[in-house]
């Protein structure tokens, strides 16, 4: 039999080529983490401290922006907290050394406070030593 000109030549089933897939071993990082995590729950992160020690001192342009926050907020009902932060820095920094003098003596006695406070306070770590 002749071949005739308008037949097709068959053709070879294509077999597809793959990747050999890989076998997770038992000794692997990875499961042994698995196995681990399994066994045991994980530790929480950035436990916090216990509050034990006084409160720090604060500076004279938080007494400043303490006093001054309500009044910039009910000029300004508009603007976020953010922006009320910005308007109380520049209002600080555009303060006179006299305007300012009130809440440089209140941080001055804030921080004679924290001095005292730091100093008779016992660590509660220490006592346990």
């Amino acid at each position: 039999m002749a071949r005739s000109a308008t037949a097709k030549p068959a053709k070879a089933a294509a077999i597809p080529a793959t990747k050999p897939t890989k076998v997770a071993k038992a000794t692997s990082s990875r499961a042994a983490k698995a196995s681990a995590a399994e066994k045991e729950p994980k530790a929480k992160r950035g436990k916090k401290k216990a509050k034990t020690g006084p409160k720090r001192a604060l500076s004279a342009y938080m007494f400043f922006s303490k006093a001054m926050r309500k009044t910039v907020q009910e000029e300004n009902p508009e603007v976020s907290f953010g922006q009320i932060g910005k308007i109380l820095g520049d209002k600080w920094k555009n303060l006179s050394d006299a305007a300012k003098a009130p809440y440089n003596a209140e941080s001055e006695k804030d921080k004679i406070r924290y001095a005292n406070e730091k100093a008779s306070h016992v660590d509660v770590s220490e006592q346990s030593e």
